[in-house]
């Protein structure tokens, strides 16, 4: 509820004047290291679900594009 407020602050500041002063940030960045998010469990596995996927299609791009030049280590007897 807090970072709502700021964040409509931070918003009317932007667009207002295009610039923030030192003063505010600091304010600003002292009451966002107070937050700490609450996600639903629903939510939470949403984020998970969708990083997979993400996290998954990164591999298969990379398995196509990655061609290994490391040799096989030879076996010494």
């Amino acid at each position: 509820m807090i970072f709502l407020m700021v964040y409509e602050v931070l918003l009317r500041v932007l667009y207002r004047d295009r610039i923030i002063t030192v003063q505010f940030m600091r304010k600003y960045l002292n009451i966002a290291k107070k937050i700490v998010p609450e996600l639903t469990r629903e939510a939470a596995d949403y984020i998970a679900e969708e990083y997979s996927k993400l996290r998954n299609q990164e591999n298969l791009q990379g398995d196509l594009a990655r061609v290994s030049t490391n040799r096989p280590a030879k076996i010494q007897s």
